[in-house]
């Protein structure tokens, strides 16, 4: 296995003004910030065509489950990390019907991140181990209805998805340590078919968690 930490930064996803005042809001603990971008990138997303322009689509949808993700974790509200997982889901669905030449990889990886850590939070919120549960059992499910050689990214991603929710399972609700080992041979697959694939992003992603699913795992 590897063991090569890679680290990501703003190279990885280039936010717009929107996303740049949900972090300083975030950073700075303004709901109401926050609240005015929810009013904007829902407009917007009522002014998009998701047929003829799904990628810019699916990245306000991701922006808009990264704010509601951020005021989630102000508010501490579980409806709201509920609400942001079903925007990622809306982004990760539309990234998958677009033509391979036209889609952002890199994109769907940022979004199998947050998905999983908004999952994870929910569960923790309620005391509702089910909702990580019904997660993961949902990411096996998927990963098992894939060919790896037919499909070797989507494979990949899944791949990368289901160590996510792992390790989200791990560092939220302090349990799920059994699983890391699993996840980290995961990884390893699908850092593999990332770097076949060209897909430097996904590469960095995949492999940063590589790096702290290793440090974990050697406390453990």
């Amino acid at each position: 296995m590897r063991s090569r930490p890679r680290t990501w930064g703003g190279a990885m996803f280039e936010a717009s003004d929107e996303l740049k005042r949900v972090f300083d809001a975030a950073a700075a603990g303004d709901g109401g910030v926050l609240d005015r971008e929810l009013e904007i990138l829902t407009e917007a997303l009522h002014g998009l065509d998701r047929n003829e322009r799904p990628v810019a689509w699916a990245r306000t949808e991701f922006a808009l489950g990264l704010t509601l993700k951020a005021k989630a974790e102000l508010d501490g509200d579980e409806r709201l990390f509920e609400q942001a997982v079903t925007a990622f889901d809306r982004a990760n669905q539309i990234l998958r019907e677009v033509p391979a030449a036209s889609a952002d990889t890199t994109l769907r990886g940022l979004l199998i991140n947050a998905r999983a850590v908004c999952a994870a939070r929910a569960a923790a919120l309620t005391g509702d181990l089910g909702l990580a549960d019904a997660a993961e059992a949902a990411a096996k499910m998927e990963l098992a209805a894939l060919d790896a050689a037919a499909e070797p990214l989507d494979w990949a991603l899944a791949q990368l998805q289901l160590a996510r929710l792992y390790e989200a399972r791990a560092e939220v609700l302090g349990e799920g340590d059994a699983r890391l080992p699993g996840a980290l041979f995961a990884l390893d697959a699908a850092i593999e078919i990332f770097s076949e694939e060209g897909c430097h992003g996904l590469s960095v992603i995949a492999e940063d968690a590589f790096a702290r699913l290793t440090r974990r795992t050697a406390m453990v």
